[in-house]
């Protein structure tokens, strides 16, 4: 549990920090209510939760490691935020939360480059329940499965590995079992343009 705590910890560290970046605001405030009505205030996230499996006809998840090569983690921060789909590490670098927080504001704010307004979440637990070893990797994930406490079989998700953008991947996931999901969210996002 203070493992959990701590996650949540960097998370609204790091929302706060790039917050007060990105809006000029020398003074980001620190107290949970204030960050919380803030952040739900500029958050690019839709309001609803994207851990809600009922809001969408699926979910996509992008497996990424901080290590990778910058422009690749560029990239995908710049499409999470795009394509709603949430990027997820296994855990803070060797180095501790302090250097996973400044590697993760030196990528969202890089010289020479508009500050990017995204994240991502540690989530150890889904690396576990979905085998991943090698990043990017991409799940895509049926409604109301492989959530927390959610049902989580064979044919509830499928994936694929490699550095390509999320278009990409949905485009080949929409070759798997799970076509009409990967169809469904490649439609909304030719209907948002």
């Amino acid at each position: 549990m203070k493992y959990r705590k701590s996650v949540w910890m960097l998370v609204i560290l790091c929302t706060q920090i790039n917050a007060a970046v990105a809006n000029s605001d020398p003074w980001p405030a620190f107290d949970p209510v204030t960050a919380y009505l803030n952040e739900k205030r500029r958050s690019p996230w839709p309001a609803t939760p994207v851990t809600d499996p009922t809001s969408k006809p699926g979910l996509l998840l992008v497996f990424v490691s901080l290590t990778m090569p910058d422009a690749s983690l560029r990239s995908l921060l710049k499409q999470s935020t795009e394509w709603q789909a949430p990027l997820l590490i296994r855990g803070p670098l060797p180095a501790g939360f302090t250097a996973t927080a400044q590697r993760l504001m030196g990528l969202l704010n890089a010289k020479g480059a508009l500050p990017i307004r995204a994240g991502v979440a540690i989530d150890p637990d889904a690396f576990h329940r979905f085998h991943v070893r090698d990043v990017p990797t991409f799940v895509l994930i049926k409604s109301n499965r492989c959530q927390a406490r959610l049902p989580c079989g064979p044919d509830d998700h499928a994936r694929i590995k490699g550095n390509v953008s999320i278009r990409t991947a949905l485009e080949a996931l929409s070759t798997s079992p799970l076509a009409d999901v990967a169809e469904t969210l490649l439609e909304a996002q030719r209907d948002d343009h």
